[in-house]
């Protein structure tokens, strides 16, 4: 696997998704002090800023991941041969990794999550066909579950042979 460019360079991306992810954490430093209010009987002001820094640095700590995987662009190469092939294999490969396709063009396929209340670019895989080659560009975060799934149904396709 190989690093890309994006549409846009890394850092914006990155500090985009690291703000973005300030309410969520924010939200669970709240309920988290609502929670030791409710069952430690802390007093409230202690509670709260005991979940206020649990907020900060889940965020420091789990948010940078997050925001590093999204915003990095990976690659993965594949033989395609035979599109409509790939493309069966593509099919069982999505199902195993609650994956739909968002977009089919000619040359190329475009997946998101199956379940999602919001669609981010950032989450989309790609996949480009150029030949006989189809290259496969994600968030790091996950590309290499799907590049798993995919060489997995690619082999069982390839496994089962020719019917008939």
């Amino acid at each position: 696997m190989r690093t890309v460019e994006s549409d846009m360079p890394f850092p914006v991306v990155y500090l985009a998704v690291l703000a973005a992810q300030v309410p969520l954490w924010l939200g669970g430093g709240l309920m988290w002090a609502g929670l030791m209010v409710v069952s430690a009987g802390l007093h409230p002001l202690d509670a709260l800023v005991a979940g206020l820094w649990w907020a900060f640095t889940i965020w420091l700590l789990c948010g940078n991941v997050l925001a590093a995987g999204l915003a990095w662009r990976r690659t993965a190469e594949f033989d395609a041969p035979d599109r409509s092939a790939f493309r069966a294999a593509l099919g069982r490969a999505c199902n195993r990794l609650r994956l739909k396709v968002l977009a089919e063009l000619p040359d190329a396929i475009v997946l998101g999550p199956r379940r999602a209340l919001i669609r981010f670019r950032l989450q989309e895989v790609r996949i480009a066909f150029a030949g006989d080659m189809a290259t496969v560009t994600g968030p790091a975060l996950w590309l290499g579950t799907v590049r798993r799934g995919l060489t997995r149904a690619l082999a069982e396709s390839t496994d089962a042979g020719p019917v008939g």
